[in-house]
């Protein structure tokens, strides 16, 4: 429906909603809508004359006839012209004009339409409807580290029953995250197609987060024009689950298993002594598995790190070459330092080679 104001009725024995139409001089009614009249009560359709658009163009008309017209509680019989509209009819001048009483009153802050002194309920549909409020449907729990498709309530209005096109983008709130922590996927649902509609969320942390019914926790937003649908699909990788709630693979969850790590996990005992300030602050809120398997890293790749001030690389050069498979072997430049720092360079140098570094390291260090 696009922006207007609209009336439910009916057009002979067929219910459907009129658009209040002040512009249009006379009522028109879509042929899609007078074919539905049962054959029984369908009025003989007379020649009319040609109907012109609000663009000036002409709309393709089959004839007019008195039909009996029902406006909430106001039954009216008036002449109406048949043609091919979009509208499932327009309530033209010619029936708001009134009788006795004069022309109607449309009060849209009071959403009706008085004409011959009957109130007759109308329904306005403007860019202001467009979002809605999005709401858990009933109390449940998001176990932690798990993605679930959930129930939830998109904000209706009267008129969403007359809507074909009611396609809505289900998008997280903003204080979502920040109140439950949880994430949301986007999702497109079609309000009119069940009471509620299906979305995901995720739970990343290891915290269980409780949800109670009508929690707000979307927005929904209309969307004009539906390009594509994306369907639903369960993860691949598990195909034997159809339940509602499906784990989400995280690093935690992998030390926790059998995941085969390069090295042996190992215990802060046996970490190098020159690593411990970096062992402590590394192994903050960290599991006992996953302390072990940093230890062990530190352990295995212990020469990497300077063991102290004078500590220039050079070991760790010599003895520990870089593994790199089946590729060529890399060359490092020799490495330099700035003039300024060549005596003290030159300086740690000497002093490590005094203490029996062969004389292999004289070569891979340039002072100049």
């Amino acid at each position: 429906m696009s922006d207007g104001v609209y009336v439910k009725g009916f057009v002979e024995d067929v219910p459907i909603v009129f658009t209040a139409d002040t512009v249009a001089s006379k009522t028109v009614i879509s042929s899609k809508v007078f074919k539905s009249v049962n054959q029984g009560r369908q009025p003989a359709l007379e020649k009319s004359s040609c109907l012109i658009g609000a663009g000036g163009t002409t709309i393709q008309e089959c004839g007019k006839a008195k039909f009996t017209l029902k406006l909430g509680p106001l039954e009216i019989t008036s002449e109406a012209i048949i043609a091919d509209i979009e509208d499932e009819a327009l309530l033209g001048y010619d029936v708001l004009k009134g009788r006795e009483h004069g022309a109607a009153d449309i009060l849209l802050s009071k959403n009706k339409i008085v004409l011959d002194g009957v109130e007759i309920p109308c329904f306005q549909v403007g860019k202001n409807d467009k979002t809605r409020r999005v709401v858990v449907a009933d109390d449940l729990n998001t176990p932690g580290q798990s993605e679930m498709i959930i129930d939830v309530y998109v904000s209706r209005k009267e008129e969403d029953d007359f809507d074909h096109e009611a396609e809505y983008l289900v998008e997280p709130s903003e204080h979502l995250a920040e109140r439950y922590k949880l994430a949301m996927a986007s999702t497109l649902v079609n309000i009119n197609q069940a009471t509620t509609c299906k979305v995901r969320v995720l739970n990343p942390f290891r915290e269980e987060v409780s949800l109670k019914q009508d929690a707000e926790i979307g927005k929904a937003e209309k969307i004009e024009r539906i390009v594509n649908v994306i369907a639903e699909q369960e993860n691949t990788r598990e195909t034997e689950n159809q339940a509602q709630v499906g784990r989400v693979e995280t690093r935690s969850n992998k030390h926790d298993g059998d995941m085969q790590l390069p090295f042996e996990p190992s215990t802060e005992e046996k970490v190098p002594r020159h690593l411990h300030d970096l062992f402590s602050k590394t192994i903050q809120g960290r599991s006992e598995k996953e302390k072990q398997a940093i230890a062990g890293l530190f352990g295995k790749y212990s020469s990497t790190f300077s063991t102290d001030e004078l500590d220039i690389g050079l070991t760790n050069l010599i003895e520990h070459s870089i593994d790199t498979g089946d590729a060529k072997p890399i060359k490092q430049r020799p490495r330099r330092v700035p003039l300024a720092f060549a005596n003290e360079e030159k300086q740690a140098i000497e002093d490590r080679l005094k203490k029996g570094l062969s004389k292999k390291a004289r070569h891979l260090v340039q002072v100049p």
